[in-house]
């Protein structure tokens, strides 16, 4: 059963005035390079992907998806500004035929160690890279708790060390807060679209401009 949600120990800010794109602009950190998106999986929750994703200078984009086509994620993204679109596709999901997108395909939901390794075959060599998780709501329905934190503590370690922006997203309807909050430890903000209102909540940042 979903429980009632608890007070952030973060700040948190809202804008309803603003769109998405907008308060994302003002209110999240250049030095929040992991995010945590949460809200249900709708148009509004994909729309903010390029924004989160903060394409600059023909950043190759991966995508780690466990239900979408891999086609669908490069009509979101504007050409022009994108190098090259790998989709790691999990399970079922259908790999994609078309020469605009690169698939890998991990046929174990479970495996989290499988999907690790495909991660890091992905990410050797390159140098800018933009990465969207898509969606931890359904790990958690293939792996337990603690093998999915511990999973992910490794990725966004790793994304961290090679200068990836990256951004996960959870379905917040789908856990209690206590999922929720110990999940975000692992990121620098989340962002929270289950409301009206987009809310922004940083982590704070160390003297050398590093999320604690």
């Amino acid at each position: 059963m979903t429980q009632p949600r608890a007070r952030r120990s973060m700040s948190s800010s809202d804008m309803s005035g603003d769109t998405d794109s907008e308060t994302l602009d003002s209110k999240l950190s250049d030095s929040a390079r992991t995010v945590l998106l949460e809200g249900p999986p709708t148009d509004r929750r994909r729309s903010l992907c390029g924004s989160l994703h903060g394409i600059e200078g023909k950043t190759d984009v991966l995508v780690v998806s466990y239900t979408r086509r891999p086609s669908a994620y490069a009509a979101e993204l504007d050409d022009e500004a994108v190098g090259e679109v790998i989709v790691i596709a999990v399970g079922d999901t259908v790999p994609s035929a078309e020469e605009s997108v690169t698939t890998h395909q991990v046929s174990a939901p479970a495996d989290l160690t499988r999907l690790g390794i495909v991660i890091d075959d992905v990410l050797d060599g390159r140098d800018q890279v933009s990465v969207c998780f898509d969606s931890v709501t359904t790990t958690l329905q293939y792996a337990d708790y603690t093998d999915v934190y511990e999973f992910l503590h490794a990725l966004t370690g790793r994304l961290r060390a090679v200068g990836a922006r990256t951004h996960v997203h959870i379905n917040p309807l789908a856990h209690d807060e206590q999922v929720l909050a110990g999940l975000a430890t692992l990121f620098d903000a989340r962002v929270d679209i289950s409301g009206d209102a987009l809310s922004v909540a940083s982590r704070p940042l160390l003297a050398d401009g590093r999320n604690v």
